[in-house]
């Protein structure tokens, strides 16, 4: 790619200009990518302790760990690889699980409550008893996945791809699906208010 963008800024007619221009956006991209890495402390801290509220661990790789029991409440985990992880019982409200792979991971149940999940992968993914309570899988991409016994109230998952999941015993009042609808009515204990004479 970094060959790409320096042979075609060297063809636009200004070598003197290219060189420059080439290096800044070098060193441009490797800030960013840089900028973007897990603070090493806090997976340390993971490691050692299994709890990291508030943790930078930003596209942190975590596959096939064991954080049985974890706090990783609030923690940002954005484009972090969990594959084949195992997290039942964590505790993870408030995380953001944006862009993760969570493939072959189990959640049984953790607490994800009001965690982000938008263009997550949750392929064969385990969430047997989890409470994903506004849960935002905006996006993701579902397959094979369990929600057996799951608490997911106020769920969205607004363009999410859904194939083959269970939702066997799943508690999904007021969660959005595909068209925004809400799944409440006939399924849910919803009350009615009693009407005044």
């Amino acid at each position: 790619m970094f060959q790409g963008i320096a042979f075609g800024l060297m063809r636009c007619g200004q070598p003197k200009v290219a060189l420059p221009v080439g290096t800044a956006v070098l060193v441009w991209l490797g800030l960013a990518i840089h900028a973007q890495a897990a603070d090493p402390a806090d997976l340390q801290q993971l490691i050692e302790t299994n709890e990291c509220a508030n943790c930078d661990l930003v596209d942190a790789d975590l596959r096939r760990l064991d954080l049985s029991d974890a706090d990783l409440t609030n923690a940002n985990l954005e484009g972090a690889n969990l594959y084949y992880a195992r997290l039942d019982r964590a505790n993870l409200e408030g995380a953001n699980l944006a862009f993760t792979n969570l493939a072959n991971a189990s959640f049984q149940d953790a607490n994800l409550t009001e965690v982000d999940l938008y263009r997550a992968l949750l392929n064969y993914t385990d969430f047997s008893g989890a409470t994903l309570t506004g849960a935002e899988m905006i996006e993701a991409y579902i397959d094979r996945t369990l929600f057996i016994g799951a608490v997911l109230q106020d769920a969205s998952f607004e363009a999410t791809i859904l194939r083959d999941v269970d939702f066997a015993g799943a508690n999904l009042c007021g969660a959005v699906w595909w068209s925004g609808v809400e799944y409440r009515r006939y399924v849910c204990e919803v009350g009615v208010p009693e009407l005044q004479e």
